[in-house]
């Protein structure tokens, strides 16, 4: 099984003029991002397949899609199985595929499940920050809340802490390592 190091958030484009779900999709963005962009490129027109289409049909009436997450996972092929499941019960979804495919997440975010343990206890033990000179910043109760503040992937954080790189312009160490500004 291949899975994300990053969460991936499942969500629905919902039609504001009836509430009907009309396209599922993934993200790692923030999905109210997500949602602009799905905006932008039907506005300049880029992409020119079913759903940019239901997009431009909504804003040309001033209106525009309802975002909402039904999942977040770090399981990439999550978003085949809400496909099917809306087809499945008679959605008139505009995907033009039935899922599962990489786009933006990238082949480089994605590791092997035995990795995943590696990344998960890296980054949900307790970080202590510190600047070049050695002076103590904050305490993270993890690398993944370190990420979400300074809006990095995890596999940035989680290669730097303890390994003598700086991550932001910061020394990360577990907490109960000690500090030795030297290597950096």
């Amino acid at each position: 099984m291949i899975v994300n190091i990053r969460k991936i958030y499942i969500y629905q484009l919902i039609d504001p003029k009836n509430n009907e779900v009309r396209y599922i999709g993934k993200t790692v963005q923030d999905p109210k991002y997500r949602l602009y962009s799905h905006i932008s490129v039907s506005k300049t027109g880029r992409k020119k397949d079913h759903t940019y289409s239901w997009i431009k049909s909504l804003l040309k009436i001033n209106k525009m899609p309802i975002i909402k997450v039904i999942e977040e996972t770090f399981d990439i092929n999550r978003e085949i199985y809400w496909i099917n499941y809306y087809t499945r019960n008679g959605f008139n979804l505009t995907n033009h595929t039935v899922g599962g495919e990489q786009g933006t997440l990238g082949a480089t975010w994605k590791v092997s499940k035995d990795k995943l343990e590696k990344y998960k206890y890296k980054n949900n033990k307790p970080i202590l920050q510190y600047n070049t000179n050695g002076t103590f910043i904050r305490k993270w109760e993890s690398g993944a809340d370190f990420a979400r503040y300074y809006k990095l992937g995890l596999s940035s954080v989680s290669s730097s802490i303890g390994q003598n790189v700086l991550c932001k312009g910061y020394i990360l160490i577990k907490e109960g390592d000690s500090l030795d500004i030297t290597k950096y």
